[in-house]
């Protein structure tokens, strides 16, 4: 994945997610997904409720790590008006159906994943 392929908006339809990331390494992100906190609770606001609350994003993004090129990492510098979070390491995968980025909640062999397709056309602006 180049860095223009990953600026966008980036949609995860069942929890109603939206990633944007931007040419200037910056990215929001409106309701993130509470399975990708599952490991990391403490990085969640305090009082957070699951099906309640959003959790609307802001932070930084860059591609790649060493020796994993799949990568991408996002610092969450905001999370829900908060100045909580973390690093979240996702991967891109491209296949038959297009590149999408994933999010893996717990062991990547169990296949439980937050998956982000890009948005083509009418595509929601993440305000966090």
């Amino acid at each position: 994945m180049t860095e223009s392929e990953l600026v966008g908006t980036w949609i995860e339809e069942r929890d109603d997610s939206v990633l944007v990331f931007k040419s200037d390494h910056l990215f929001t992100a409106t309701n993130l997904p509470h399975h990708m906190f599952d490991a990391f609770p403490e990085d969640l606001p305090p009082g957070f409720q699951p099906g309640r609350d959003k959790l609307p994003a802001e932070g930084r993004w860059f591609l790649g790590n060493p020796g994993r090129i799949h990568d991408i990492g996002i610092d969450i510098d905001v999370l829900a008006g908060s100045a909580n979070g973390g690093r979240y390491i996702l991967r891109w995968e491209r296949s038959d159906g297009g590149l999408t980025v994933n999010y893996y909640v717990g062991d990547p062999d169990l296949e439980n994943r937050i998956t982000y397709r890009k948005c083509q056309k009418d595509c929601p602006v993440a305000l966090s």
